[in-house]
């Protein structure tokens, strides 16, 4: 942790201390004893003593945790933004790594997760600070950046807005840098990642959360993928992979396999609309043909002229 409290009882940061000083510092939230460390290598920080057991602070922060956070809250600090750093709120017995005020009435919690958190511990933190009138924003740490695809971790920190599509956002915590990632997709059947990143540094002078905003406010999709430019290639190109997984039988394709089987149908006699091009947003698990299938399917017993 970066910060802790003196013999004066007054919070301190551990980059403005000496370690010459013979000071008695004290854990915020357990009122534990901690040591500071500042050495050559990492950042100064402190730590519990090993006889100490703390329910919030957690030890072993990684390198990248401790100078993300630093440099998050520099950059509050600098625009004059309100801002706690390690602000523990006892009704909720959470501590983000930062609490800072957009607005007089407004809180907003900072988490820099840089290491793995269950999908059931994210729900119930970000519910938490929901219901106690915190906006929450989950910046994520190198770990988390997408390769191939998105793993299901990597799925529940997706935010949306309908100008922006499913979004994610990264801090580089070296070069001190912002990346968001907005208009994730991913194009079937091979699954390819498509997003498009905004980098924002945050050290230079006059960018700003308001910048940064605007720039949100009115960033403009990219072209995204034209249909007509694949053609009868990429329609073959999807039964070949369709075919592919059928033969490998994976459990999604065993689960659509069967589905048409029901249906008197097969991957040779489903219509070619289900093949066309598709980009699929990725907060959708499912397979695009299975859901495909079952809105043309749903339109045929409708019937010609159907109004819904």
């Amino acid at each position: 942790m970066l910060i802790a409290l003196n013999n004066q009882n007054k919070h301190v940061l551990a980059h403005e201390e000496g370690k010459e000083n013979k000071v008695h510092y004290l854990c915020p939230v357990c009122k534990g004893s901690v040591c500071l460390k500042k050495g050559e290598i990492k950042l100064p920080h402190f730590a519990h003593l090993q006889s100490e057991k703390c329910q919030v602070f957690s030890e072993g922060e990684t390198e990248e945790h401790l100078i993300g956070k630093r440099v998050l809250y520099n950059w509050f600090i600098q625009q004059g933004i309100p801002c706690q750093l390690e602000a523990y709120i006892p009704s909720l017995k959470q501590r983000p790594d930062l609490v800072i005020w957009l607005s007089s009435d407004q809180p907003c919690a900072i988490e820099f997760q840089c290491s793995p958190l269950s999908i059931k511990r994210l729900k119930e933190r970000t519910k938490g600070y929901n219901n106690a009138g915190y906006t929450v924003y989950w910046i994520l740490g190198n770990a988390f950046f997408p390769k191939k695809s998105f793993t299901a971790s990597q799925r529940a920190f997706f935010t949306y807005r309908q100008d922006l599509g499913f979004q994610l956002y990264y801090l580089d915590a070296l070069k001190k840098e912002l990346l968001c990632l907005v208009h994730i997709m991913e194009e079937e059947p091979a699954k390819k990642l498509s997003y498009q990143i905004i980098y924002f540094s945050l050290i230079k002078p006059k960018n700003s959360v308001s910048k940064l905003i605007g720039i949100l406010n009115n960033f403009k999709k990219g072209q995204q993928l034209n249909t007509n430019e694949k053609g009868a290639q990429h329609l073959l190109y999807c039964h070949f992979h369709l075919n592919q997984n059928r033969f490998y039988g994976t459990t999604e394709m065993k689960k659509f396999q069967h589905y048409l089987y029901e249906q008197g149908e097969s991957l040779v006699t489903i219509p070619k609309e289900i093949y066309f091009p598709f980009y699929k947003n990725s907060g959708i698990k499912t397979s695009s043909y299975y859901w495909r299938y079952l809105i043309i399917e749903w339109l045929a017993l409708k019937g010609e002229g159907a109004v819904f």
